[in-house]
């Protein structure tokens, strides 16, 4: 909808275990370049849960469970709960609060610890992308205004000091 793209660049499985190694939950994080919130249009943000094929909850559901709330917004995911005691609740927008929910978060907090930071070294790496392109900006403006009026020694070494900046 604003016009970027979102690229998927690989596909990680995930499978959660009870405390007994059963499997109580299946599903994928699709990986990406993480540039920020996938757009709300896409109809793909966050990590989704699903029980009988059915979702429940919205995108948001496990937005907690991140180090930053906001890095949910950033990831495509999905996991289908497969353990009978992971019951949704009658409104169908959370799961009932017991010991196998209780398990199945606990299970899915490092994933969500690592996509946090992930998206936050990305988001880091954007940030110093930014402010290196806007120094380089202000450098060449710097340099175009030497070079229109050059001033004599200062202008001669404002001109060495612009040039090195670009550099």
């Amino acid at each position: 909808p604003d016009g970027r793209t979102l690229e998927l660049r690989s596909i990680e499985p995930v499978e959660l275990h009870d405390r007994n190694g059963k499997v109580s939950a299946l599903g994928w994080i699709a990986h990406h370049d993480y540039t920020g919130a996938v757009p709300t249009p896409m109809n793909v943000k966050g990590v989704r849960l699903r029980s009988g094929n059915i979702q429940i909850g919205t995108h948001d559901l496990l937005q907690e469970m991140f180090k930053e709330e906001r890095f949910n917004s950033w990831i495509v995911g999905e996991l289908h709960i497969l353990d009978e005691r992971i019951i949704p609740n009658a409104r169908r927008d959370n799961f009932e609060q017991n010991v196998a929910w209780t398990e199945l978060t606990n299970q899915f907090l490092p994933i969500a610890r690592r996509l946090s930071d992930v998206c936050r070294n990305t988001s880091i790496r954007r940030n110093w992308q930014k402010r290196v392109e806007l120094a380089a900006k202000r450098a060449e403006e710097n340099l175009d205004l030497v070079e229109e009026r050059p001033s004599g020694i200062m202008g001669h070494k404002f001109h060495e000091a612009a040039e090195a900046a670009l550099d």
